[in-house]
């Protein structure tokens, strides 16, 4: 309950004299309990404050970065402050074999050093360990010289520092790995006179089955064309280059795996080529097939069937009627 006052007097004395309290205090230093006020302790100076905090870390530009081969690799980190003009006095840097080690680190603390340098932050510890990871942490302090909270733990891992290469190269035996030879195909072209010296700008049809003789392990077709194609086995579309006369792509052939598009039995190879410029045109081109009785080559050869009118929507499927088609010219 709040007692009144009956005269103006009365409270404009209660008002000075609790002023007169309140300023007695703060020259003083006493508290209204007669407590004397506690200074400041090492402990609560070094307490991280609002100031500057760490975003983030890296080492020699990269993130968690692997197989590193330099002794003292460069450290830095990205500051951040929700105040403005803020700058960095001081860094103190540590570094230990797991995170848990970094309250006392077992490999290196910088202690604190006087400086702004955020960025490539040489490492000055002892010598580094081949093939070890080291994790990090980083605090700094403000201009005011308050201290930053440590930044999330780091790491980075090193390469073999100069320790012995055990390692050989190696690779997979030329057999399995180099594409199917062109030596037993010829170029072929719908025959108009002379394709290998000139031909007309436009696309030719090309059709030839193929039988395998046992379960096909591997199969491998190898495409040239002068100067574009498309491809495909009973129907499925496996390779395709555009058809660009400046890019000569008939000096390049297309390797593509088509195990999966053939079966023990026939199957229906068809492609279209397209002749880009005015002038040579051919088609070269090899399907290897594997099975458990060898391998098998089916070239381009006079046995092709092709035509120079766009065929119906079948034409690439085993069961179209190519019988009105022409022999293919070498």
């Amino acid at each position: 309950m709040i007692e009144s006052f009956s005269s103006s007097r009365s409270w404009r004395k209660l008002v000075i004299s609790r002023r007169h309290l309140l300023a007695t205090t703060a020259a003083t230093g006493t508290a209204l309990t007669g407590l004397p006020a506690l200074a400041p302790s090492a402990a609560a100076e070094n307490r991280p404050t609002a100031g500057l905090r760490i975003r983030s870390t890296t080492v020699e530009y990269a993130t968690h970065p692997l197989g590193l081969d330099t002794p003292h690799p460069r450290l830095s980190w990205i500051l951040e402050s929700d105040a403005r003009d803020q700058a960095q006095s001081a860094y103190r840097i540590r570094v230990a074999t797991s995170p848990d080690r970094l309250g006392d680190p077992d490999v290196w603390d910088s202690g604190k050093r006087k400086s702004g340098q955020s960025v490539l932050v040489r490492y000055d510890g002892p010598a580094l360990r081949p093939r070890t990871r080291y994790h990090w942490s980083v605090r700094v302090w403000d201009d005011r010289g308050r201290p930053s909270p440590w930044s999330a733990p780091d790491w980075w891992e090193t390469g073999l520092l100069g320790a012995e290469w055990r390692a050989h190269w190696i690779t997979a035996p030329a057999e399995l790995t180099a594409p199917p030879q062109l030596d037993g195909a010829t170029w072929i072209w719908f025959p108009e006179g002379d394709p290998a010296a000139d031909a007309p700008v436009a696309t030719r049809w090309f059709r030839t089955t193929v039988r395998a003789t046992g379960t096909v392990r591997r199969a491998r077709l190898v495409v040239a064309a002068d100067d574009g194609f498309t491809a495909h086995v009973d129907g499925t579309e496996v390779a395709a280059r555009e058809a660009l006369g400046v890019a000569k792509a008939w000096a390049h052939p297309v390797t593509v795996d088509v195990t999966e598009h053939l079966r023990r039995g026939a199957a229906t190879l068809a492609i279209a080529a397209t002749n880009a410029e005015q002038g040579p045109a051919g088609l070269l081109a090899t399907l290897e097939v594997t099975t458990e009785d060898g391998t098998t080559h089916h070239h381009t050869d006079r046995t092709w069937r092709t035509t120079d009118r766009r065929p119906p929507a079948t034409w690439t499927s085993p069961g179209h009627d190519d019988s009105d088609w022409t022999t293919a010219k070498e």
